[in-house]
């Protein structure tokens, strides 16, 4: 019950840690891992990046990295971005907002191989923000990767990645840390392997992974209870119905263990299933769409815990409609782990929407909003978040490029203290090579 392993950029405002109904993204927007070979665990051909509007080669302003080892062996990319951060309500609040101005630090290393065949990736990066003011949402995320593709014929290929980080929770989570604490940290192990084939008309995957979190101390209580691993293993079979359609059916079976019971005396530990029955539509570099329906159902260890279950529905399309405008949707239904007293869990049913336009060669704006409801499972609480916001990305040269961002977010809540809304607006500058 996820999406892919890494790269998927994690909503604003805060989903806590997400079990979602495909793998997974592994870290937080600004610290979002590439960790290509699980690009897609839910489908077999999507638009590359490359043939984006923000992620078109530019041959006058896109940095090409740094040759290693001669005859096209690796290529490294190194890559530093430093931000100025004004957000009017930094420990998302609901009564007493306090603004502030940050300073983040994001730098990035990346080694990618050039073969022919087979593919070898490894890197690291960080993510440094220090506040003026509210000290205790500094925080310094950081992480390491690696990732691999054995072709094992033209037809299979087996591909493998493992990630390492140190996150910490969002402010906007209903799990974070109290107004008056520092931030809750975890670390995060996540691996992942599949097997692919993609035969003249029927294609399978069969995938497995398997992510441990482990929470850290603060401000002086223990959160050994949040501790837990995430097992998941998945085949999806395909079939091509015309060049650019095709139909796949796709079950999913998790299981989710806890290190002990939690501080109020519940066993969250939990095993369930899901299948979806989908189709693609991929036009080459022009469209990409994948639509599925389905059922999903977890079932928890603790009798006080209803089941969660319902309908698996999802929507994921990637639309370049013309030569400067690219549409990216994905609307979506998926399960949350969650720290709140007596919630056995979170669904989360909701829409996430980009477009991205090319006003000159080396300029685009940019806008982007979601809408998220969040159902509580077993406590009765409903939360509402939205999110709306624009900006404009600035190609100076093939070293340097510029931005500007700004997002207004806001969650509504029936529980006293649990809603608040904010305006964040950031300044970039990236230098790579």
């Amino acid at each position: 019950m996820r999406s892919d392993l890494v790269g998927e950029a994690e909503r604003d405002g805060g989903r806590g840690k997400a079990i979602r109904m495909r793998f997974t993204g592994l870290l937080s927007a600004l610290v979002a891992l590439p960790i290509g070979m699980f690009a897609s665990a839910a489908s077999f051909a999507q638009i590359p990046s490359d043939a984006t509007v923000l992620g078109r080669p530019r041959p006058d302003y896109s940095p090409i990295g740094v040759p290693l080892g001669g005859g096209g062996l690796f290529t490294v990319y190194p890559r530093i971005t430093v931000a100025t951060i004004y957000d009017d309500n930094v420990l998302r609040e609901e009564h007493h907002p306090n603004a502030d101005v940050a300073v983040s630090l994001q730098p990035e290393l990346r080694l990618q191989s050039d073969w022919d065949v087979h593919a070898l990736g490894v890197g690291a990066m960080a993510n440094i923000v220090r506040y003026r003011d509210q000290s205790r949402a500094d925080y310094q995320d950081w992480s390491t990767y690696a990732n691999g593709r054995l072709d094992i014929t033209d037809d299979l290929s087996a591909t493998a990645a493992a990630a390492f980080a140190k996150q910490h929770e969002d402010r906007g989570s209903p799990d974070s840390a109290a107004a008056d604490q520092d931030n809750i940290e975890f670390y995060r192990f996540a691996r992942g392997t599949a097997l692919d084939y993609k035969g003249p008309s029927i294609s399978t995957r069969l995938s497995a992974e398997w992510d441990s979190y482990d929470y850290q101390d603060n401000n002086g209580i223990n959160y050994d209870d949040r501790d837990y691993d995430f097992y998941e293993t998945r085949l999806r079979v395909g079939t091509e119905v015309t060049p650019s359609i095709s139909l796949f059916v796709e079950p999913g079976y998790n299981w989710r263990v806890y290190s002990g019971l939690d501080d109020f005396g519940f066993d969250k530990d939990s095993e369930g299933y899901d299948i979806h029955v989908g189709a693609t539509y991929d036009v080459t570099a022009v469209t990409f769409l994948e639509v599925y329906g389905g059922y999903f159902q977890q079932n928890y260890e603790d009798s006080r815990f209803p089941t969660a279950n319902g309908l698996a529905l999802g929507l994921q399309t990637t639309w370049n409609p013309d030569d400067l405008t690219t549409v990216t949707a994905n609307i979506g239904r998926t399960v949350h782990e969650t720290n709140v007293q007596g919630a056995a869990g979170i669904v989360d049913t909701g829409i996430d929407l980009r477009v991205d336009y090319e006003l000159l060669e080396n300029l685009v704006a940019s806008g982007h909003g979601s809408l998220h409801g969040e159902h509580f499972e077993g406590i009765g609480r409903d939360d509402n978040l939205h999110t709306l916001g624009a900006g404009l990305t600035y190609f100076i040269n093939p070293y340097l490029q510029a931005g500007v961002d700004y997002t207004f977010g806001e969650r509504n809540s029936h529980v006293d203290g649990e809603g608040y809304r904010y305006n964040e607006i950031s300044l970039r500058l990236t230098g790579a090579l």
